[in-house]
């Protein structure tokens, strides 16, 4: 990801290619993201899709924590060591 400083605070919405600048996921990854229901909710502004700040800021939220525990509802303890996928769909089972 690069430096926060791209990530702009003032900044109401997204569109995806900005976005995928900002970031360093690849615009065709995002779009794909989006269109699995994986992505950040997206709203249609003319021909543009755009995410708003704060849809981008929940998503991220909600995404799991790599390396942290969780319970389970039948009270077992997860780890979340890796991502099983990631944003582009490939496997991530191996950690890269």
């Amino acid at each position: 990801m690069r430096s926060h400083s791209s990530l702009r605070r003032d900044t109401m919405a997204w569109s995806i290619s900005d976005l995928a600048k900002a970031t360093g996921i690849p615009r065709s990854s995002l779009y794909e993201a989006i269109r699995r229901g994986e992505g950040p909710p997206t709203h249609r502004l003319g021909r543009r899709f755009v995410i708003l700040a704060e849809d981008l800021v929940d998503w991220l939220r909600a995404l799991p924590l790599v390396g942290t525990q969780t319970t389970t509802a039948s009270g077992s303890i997860a780890r979340n060591d890796r991502p099983t996928r990631s944003l582009d769909g490939k496997d991530n089972s191996n950690g890269y």
